[in-house]
């Protein structure tokens, strides 16, 4: 039997997707809307700590919420991602918060897209028996890959119960929040737990574990991305929905309850540009 060629554009298709994990070198921590934002005054970069009226400030401090901290985190180790018993090489990383140790990337598998993108190109023959091969592939569960935050190395990969659109992920110091926007959810992980799983991980050399969501809170909008802010004693769960739609491009605000409930308090509306949409084609092999 002649031998299987490796799927080069499978892995292309991966590392594209993927390739927001570059990490910038200027900067020592994920700058997301959970901390502070910026804005030009007299020609200088001037630091706000208050909310104001809308989202100007931060999109002007869009280009900073790709800095991470140094150094890169290899592509190469989420290329080839062992889940459910196999070997998934088309998961989309999705999204990245940091811990006091770790950096956390959720993922989802995008095996759907991927034939999607291989029926657009099924005129040619090579990738039209590249969607025969794939016919029978069928969607994988999330993950959550938990890189070592000082030496960029991964250090294992978390199973998650599901197979959703994991579209963000945020921390608040106890709490691991996962979005959801194909179930219009938010589901929570206790951070103990992470840690503990980790350490069990190194311990034994077993680099992969299912890990189950400890709650799931339901939200208003689909969860495409999420992000924590602390002001004082207060926290607040910011959870944004993309649409092509400009009426729909929301962030809703929650309380994060004492308790562990969130407290619905605001809606804001984004720009379309967050996920660059107005200038996004289809892509092509």
């Amino acid at each position: 039997m002649e031998e299987r060629k490796p799927k080069f554009w499978k892995r292309i298709f991966a590392m594209i997707t993927s390739a927001f994990l570059a990490i910038g070198v200027h900067g020592s921590q994920v700058a997301s809307l959970s901390e502070s934002y910026y804005h030009e005054k007299d020609g200088k970069r001037i630091e706000s700590t208050e909310l104001n009226d809308g989202l100007d400030s931060y999109r002007r401090g869009y280009p900073d919420f790709a800095m991470a901290g140094s150094g890169i985190i290899s592509l190469e180790d989420i290329l080839e991602t062992p889940v459910d018993g196999e070997i998934c090489d088309v998961m989309v990383p999705q999204g990245l918060t940091m811990t006091d140790k770790y950096i956390l990337v959720s993922a989802y598998c995008g095996i759907n897209g991927y034939k999607n993108e291989l029926k657009l190109n099924s005129f040619s023959r090579k990738y039209s028996e590249r969607l025969q091969e794939e016919e029978n592939h069928e969607r994988h569960h999330s993950v959550i890959y938990v890189y070592d935050r000082e030496s960029k190395e991964l250090l294992m990969t978390f199973e998650l119960s599901d197979k959703n659109h994991v579209g963000g992920i945020a921390f608040d110091g106890k709490t691991i929040f996962v979005a959801k926007s194909t179930d219009k959810q938010v589901s929570k992980i206790a951070y103990d737990k992470v840690k503990r799983l980790v350490e069990l991980s190194l311990d034994s050399g077993v680099k992969t574990a299912k890990i189950e969501y400890d709650e799931t809170l339901e939200v208003n909008r689909d969860a495409s991305f999420v992000t924590v802010r602390e002001k004082e004693e207060e926290k607040e769960l910011w959870v944004g929905t993309f649409s092509r739609i400009s009426s729909e491009s929301v962030i809703e605000r929650y309380q994060i309850l004492e308790n562990g409930e969130l407290k619905y308090l605001q809606t804001l509306g984004i720009d379309l540009f967050s996920q660059r949409s107005r200038f996004c084609k289809k892509r092509r092999f």
